[in-house]
């Protein structure tokens, strides 16, 4: 009796309807890579200072440019100074004299006590027209700042939230309804985003974009895989994370033109139009369709595929028809056996397990990592120094080659050791960069682009070494809590570049730096897993340590 993929070899395993549903659900993973990165530009904090009306009115009564040198020097009366991260002093950003001014003809003179007081009339940004940010719109700098890592911080807990929902909704209704829903919603809220009046609304649609963006990248693996053989599955995960980097990647080419973050977030978002011909265009898996009865559907997309493929059946689907429902019980049988063996384990047995404990504390620390690291450097952007849309290109473009170097490395090479390397060489990063910055700007932002390069593999492989390293009837609770840890990193992310912004810009350098070598020399407590056959059994687990 034919199994689904001898079914699906007979029709094409991987023919041109495959590929181009596989070009289809790379362009949906692109805005992923908008929305996960587009806080670089639209939550960044430009220089800025109390805001002095009764100076602004003198301004202007004597045609002097508030961005003129003489205003500038007027400020330096009126405004403390105070020493800055690199021991030089600049005007405070959250302070102002307490006193009265004059006019004396040719500059101010400050008259009172040279008390420091909060500003108490709001603060003035050094930006152009047209180029407001959250920041500047809501004030959101000195006491209210928190509410930029805070934002971000809740879109990735969406995300959290998505990707633990995404897997039950799939199951229950679908692959192709979810995906769709997850494409049409986020846009939706991105939109919506954009007309919120405070910083809570804003927090509040930036949380469900998280979620529902997840809907549809985690769905469109899935229906990726199930309508292609097997053997596609880690090319499947390849196009994912490319459609992600693509979008990080023309992420900054739209800010540069497009510096409001209303307008911004609008024209993204309003693009969701371009999707509405998926509708028609994506299938549902036929697979899932089999395992949830719908016999007749699932025979249309086999001779849809078949017929693409230049493949028909062997057999008139009336014969396809009457052995589906063997087809149906078989899978079914599998689904309950498997059901069977992942009843007798629950999450604790990660860790009650002597097969599974060491791999499952390695796994949380090197996802946890993975993820801080990657999310650290990417957010820190605006703190590197020099064109924030070149940096930001670049550590984009940084993935495309890394993701290709980890599958060619690990598969000649092995698991562990590129694992490890990975790991070191992006700590060694962090650790030198912040340091070189005082001899080299630009030297200092080629090392950090190179740590983005090095942990940017180190994310890509954590996924297949996770998968590798876990018996069958604990693979998805191994891989789905140790990915919880990569979204716990990336919450914890902005909160570590706003300490380095608040604190010491290289803190967060040292920070990553230090828990990257304690996760690459975590790694060789773990074993190599090239080559051999995934895991069944806990006892399989343990062979894999011979």
């Amino acid at each position: 009796m034919r199994k689904f993929d001898d079914i699906l070899t007979e029709i094409g395993a991987f023919g041109k309807y495959q590929k181009q549903i596989c070009l289809l659900l790379l362009l949906s993973t692109v805005p992923n890579g908008f929305w996960a990165m587009i806080s670089i530009f639209s939550h960044v904090s430009p220089p800025h200072h109390c805001r002095l009306p009764q100076l602004e009115n003198l301004a202007q009564s004597n045609n002097v440019s508030t961005s003129s040198e003489q205003y500038q020097r007027w400020l330096n009366v009126l405004i403390p100074m105070e020493k800055n991260q690199d021991n030089e002093y600049t005007r405070s950003t959250c302070f102002r004299y307490n006193g009265t001014f004059e006019w004396n003809g040719t500059d101010v003179v400050l008259h009172g006590q040279r008390k420091h007081i909060a500003c108490d009339h709001g603060w003035s940004y050094e930006i152009e027209q047209g180029s407001e940010t959250i920041t500047t719109e809501w004030d959101l700098v000195c006491s209210r700042a928190w509410f930029r890592p805070l934002s971000f911080s809740l879109y990735v807990t969406g995300v959290l939230v998505g990707s633990f929902v995404s897997g039950i909704l799939a199951d229950r209704y679908g692959r192709r309804p979810v995906f769709l829903w997850g494409i049409f919603i986020q846009f939706g809220c991105m939109v919506l985003t954009s007309f919120s009046v405070n910083i809570v609304m804003y927090c509040v649609f930036y949380l469900v974009t998280g979620l529902t963006g997840f809907l549809n990248y985690v769905t469109a693996f899935v229906i990726g895989t199930e309508i292609s053989d097997s053997s596609k599955r880690a090319f499947m995960g390849v196009m994912e994370v490319t459609g992600f980097t693509i979008g990080y990647m023309i992420l900054p080419v739209f800010a540069y033109f497009i510096h409001d973050w209303r307008t911004l977030y609008r024209v993204i978002g309003f693009g969701g139009a371009l999707f509405i011909p998926y509708y028609w265009w994506m299938p549902e898996s036929p697979r899932w369709l089999l395992k949830a009865g719908k016999i007749k559907k699932a025979v249309k997309i086999f001779k849809k595929i078949a017929k693409f493929n230049g493949k028909p059946l062997a057999d008139d689907h009336n014969i396809l028809r009457e052995n589906n429902e063997k087809i149906l019980s078989e899978d079914c049988e599998d689904t309950i056996t498997e059901a069977t063996h992942v009843t007798k384990y629950n999450y604790t047995d990660l860790l009650r397990h002597k097969a599974t404990r060491r791999r499952t504390i390695i796994m949380f620390l090197q996802w946890f990592v993975s993820s801080l690291v990657y999310y650290g450097i990417s957010l820190n952007t605006p703190n590197l120094g020099g064109n924030n849309y070149v940096v930001c290109f670049t550590a984009a473009a940084v993935e495309l080659p890394a993701t290709l170097f980890i599958y060619l490395s690990a598969e000649k090479v092995g698991r562990r050791s590129v694992m490890a390397t990975l790991l070191f060489t992006s700590a060694a990063c962090c650790l030198i960069s912040p340091f070189l910055r005082q001899a080299s700007n630009t030297g200092s932002i080629v090392i950090a682009m190179f740590g983005k390069f090095t942990i940017s593999g180190a994310f890509a492989l954590v996924y297949i070494y996770c998968c590798e390293l876990f018996p069958t009837m604990m693979r998805n609770m191994g891989l789905g809590s140790s990915s919880t840890m990569a979204r716990v990193g990336a919450i914890i992310s902005p909160y570590l570049v706003f300490a380095g912004e608040q604190i010491d810009k290289n803190l967060p350098f040292i920070i990553m730096g230090i828990l990257g070598i304690a996760a690459a020399i975590s790694s060789f407590g773990l074993p190599e897993t090239k080559s051999l056959n995934l895991p069944e059994t806990l006892e399989d687990a343990l062979e894999q340590e011979r």
